[in-house]
């Protein structure tokens, strides 16, 4: 037996309801109420929960609500995403170095999730060398750290926050010739295919450049001086070989005072106005790090090879440009534009079916095993849709071909493993002013007295003295305030 509350009141479920499960992505239902019980109202917002016996199938928010006339009754209809739309509250800043994930979650949830019922789960031990969230979404946070750890992340149906490896989260029964599952089909497509593969990641780092003299040279009236890279952190000037000092360098825009500015990601170094201009008899040289704007290509000599056999008359080739601006260095581009062709780099295979078994989520790996389609491998779950099928669930189950990665486990592991390998940094170069909240209470008093006068009018023998005022005073009121 089915169960819906809103709110914690149970309701009237008509037939027809929905969830929709998909990797890297909420999960998502609608559902239909002929009419409430107790509640006076829906709003968008109330916590629905939906059971099946006494099992949760689905646990979250309403996102929006509307209402239609259904003969004298009126039919209300939901659509809800789960807890994960919590983290999407909130927005979060903070600024951690060599701190574990267990401690950066905790740190969120103790100032802005645990607001919102969300506790700590599973956390893998992983050390987070910088990370800098500036006012971004609890969900972009959290998404971030996912994609820098190669990890998924979730809020439970107990708003349990956890991170899991996606490599190891195995289904809890496969597909075989004997398997009772319906209008099992599978597809071929190319609409993903790609052979050569360009990465156009963010700034890479220089090593570090000695002495370089910017243009143009001291002048006499020049003030900004250009160099050949943009900076990736406070540089080191020298004038006529005397290193100034660090506290006299500033980031433009934010610090005041100081006798030269720098900005991240900006090749211009400025001399602040009130210092002596340099003459064309001094020298200036800059100590840096410097940016510079990634682009890697990877390709397989043997996919073009084999296309350009199956579609004669052409090169063969087909190419992607994907922009990842999280990448920083030119090994990493590399090992993510492989990543890329080893997971696109084929005309993979969908499989699609049905099945009144319970238990398939997406980002599962599910064995299947049928003779007829020469299936042998392992495929990952990309999404899971559950519809009312009367007494039982329907689960209409997509799942997507790995076999030529070696299994989604090797291809998720090696991610994983390139990610734990490396220094795992999220926004060095972020610089976060955290705002403060500032509120005061003030009260005032005070009282004002009103005399009241009789009008005064000019006479032959009325003459201005000390005790004679314009008017005759007939009363007084004190006003408190």
């Amino acid at each position: 037996m089915r169960t819906l509350t809103v709110q914690g009141i149970e309701q009237v479920l008509s037939p027809g309801w929905q969830i929709s499960d998909k990797i890297n992505a909420r999960t998502t239902a609608s559902f239909s109420l002929p009419y409430l019980t107790t509640l006076t109202d829906i709003e968008a917002g109330d916590e629905v929960i939906l059971l099946d016996d006494v099992t949760v199938i689905f646990a979250g928010n309403i996102e929006d609500v509307s209402t239609a006339q259904n003969g004298t009754l009126i039919e209300y209809s939901l659509s809800c995403t789960d807890y994960a739309y919590l983290a999407g509250k909130r927005t979060v800043y903070g600024s951690y170095e060599s701190k574990t994930l267990t401690y950066i979650i905790t740190d969120l949830i103790t100032n802005f999730l645990g607001g919102e019922g969300v506790t700590l789960g599973t956390m893998p031990d992983v050390t987070i060398e910088k990370a800098v969230f500036n006012y971004i979404s609890g969900t972009q946070a959290l998404d971030q750290l996912r994609d820098a750890i190669g990890m998924n992340w979730n809020i439970d149906f107990d708003k349990a926050l956890n991170f899991f490896a996606r490599e190891s989260t195995a289904s809890p029964w496969s597909v075989t010739d004997s398997t009772p599952v319906k209008n099992l089909r599978v597809e071929k497509s190319k609409g993903e295919y790609r052979n050569r593969q360009y990465i156009r990641g963010g700034y890479g780092r220089t090593s570090s450049v000695q002495t370089e003299s910017p243009t143009p040279k001291p002048d006499g009236q020049s003030r900004n001086f250009v160099l050949r890279f943009p900076v990736a952190e406070k540089p080191q000037i020298f004038i006529n070989a005397v290193e100034v000092s660090a506290s006299d360098i500033g980031v433009n825009g934010l610090d005041s005072n100081k006798k030269w500015y720098f900005s991240y990601n900006s090749n211009v170094i400025g001399q602040d106005e009130a210092e002596t201009v340099l003459s064309d008899l001094d020298a200036i040289s800059i100590q840096y790090t410097g940016l510079y704007p990634i682009l890697a290509v990877v390709e397989s000599v043997a996919e073009i090879a084999d296309r350009a056999a199956n579609e004669p008359g052409t090169s063969g080739i087909y190419e992607t440009l994907t922009v990842e601006n999280s990448i920083k260095d030119g090994a990493q581009a590399i090992t993510y534009a492989q990543a890329l062709l080893l997971k696109y780099g084929r005309i993979p295979r969908k499989v699609t079916f049905s099945t009144e078994t319970s238990g398939l989520r997406a980002g599962q790996l599910l064995p299947i095993t049928r003779t007829l389609h020469n299936l042998a491998d392992n495929f990952l779950i990309e999404s899971v849709a559950m519809t009312d099928a009367g007494p039982n669930i329907r689960y209409s189950v997509t799942a997507l071909d790995g076999s030529s990665l070696g299994g989604w486990e090797k291809f998720f592991g090696d991610i994983v493993n390139v990610a734990k390998s490396a220094s795992i940094v999220i926004n060095e170069n972020e610089v976060l002013i955290i705002a403060q909240v500032i509120s005061e209470t003030s009260d005032a008093m005070g009282n004002v007295e009103i005399k009241t006068f009789a009008p005064l009018y000019p006479a032959e023998d009325l003459y201005p003295a000390e005790d004679l005022y314009p008017g005759i005073l007939t009363g007084t009121v004190t006003v408190n305030d």
